[in-house]
């Protein structure tokens, strides 16, 4: 099969794939079996409540997603090499990954900023606050299975790197097809970076 260069064949519909995504997750969450009192029919306030409906709610939210990011890095050696930033995903590609992921990840974090209408100006690229990401790295490398010194090794790369990490393996979520598990990262991320805002919505992660 001739192979190309993806970056290089045109705009992707973007806002599709993201709409689709959304829609795969709310098949996903009731399939599952959770209830929801209005079933989404757009980027409103029901479909952060299924999100919300489908991950540990209070304390114990931020627990529930760290514990499912860590058993989907396990389901394959290229997560948990992504994760760590060995063999041939060191820093150089990762970034080049990352620099196309967020094409993605970051519409979609921000379709859950554009509902609590809580972006403040319009930019040309808003990213996912890369503190959050580390965060979920920090608490992610408690728990993988590597050899420690690789892992204390792999929390002593640089703030972008571990987060540039984390993006990448987002969109791999997606696309490997755990789609509510992806906006339940999402939501939880989003919830983090707003903790301390004062917001009347925001539900406390930790």
């Amino acid at each position: 099969m001739h192979q190309v260069n993806i970056c290089r064949t045109g705009v992707l519909p973007w806002d599709a794939l993201v709409a689709a995504s959304a829609n795969f997750a709310i098949q996903e969450h009731h399939l599952l079996g959770y209830e929801v009192e209005s079933k989404p029919c757009g980027w409103n306030r029901n479909f952060t409540d299924l999100l919300h409906s489908s991950v540990c709610d209070g304390q114990r939210a931020w627990h529930a997603v760290t514990d499912a990011f860590v058993r989907f890095l396990h389901l394959c050696e290229n997560h948990v090499e992504i994760f760590l930033g060995v063999g041939k995903y060191h820093n150089e590609p990762l970034r080049q990954l990352s620099a196309f992921s967020t094409c993605f990840t970051d519409l979609c974090y921000w379709q859950l900023a554009a509902i609590f209408e809580v972006v403040s100006k319009p930019r040309s690229q808003l990213q996912i606050p890369n503190d959050s990401l580390v965060e979920l790295y920090v608490s992610a490398a408690k728990s993988v299975k590597a050899d420690k010194q690789t892992v204390q090794w792999a929390l002593t790369r640089h703030w972008n790197n571990r987060g540039n990490s984390v993006e990448v393996l987002l969109m791999l979520m997606a696309e490997q097809g755990h789609h509510l598990q992806f906006w339940q990262t999402l939501w939880v991320l989003f919830l983090h970076q707003h903790r301390s805002s004062g917001h009347f919505w925001v539900e406390p992660v930790f």
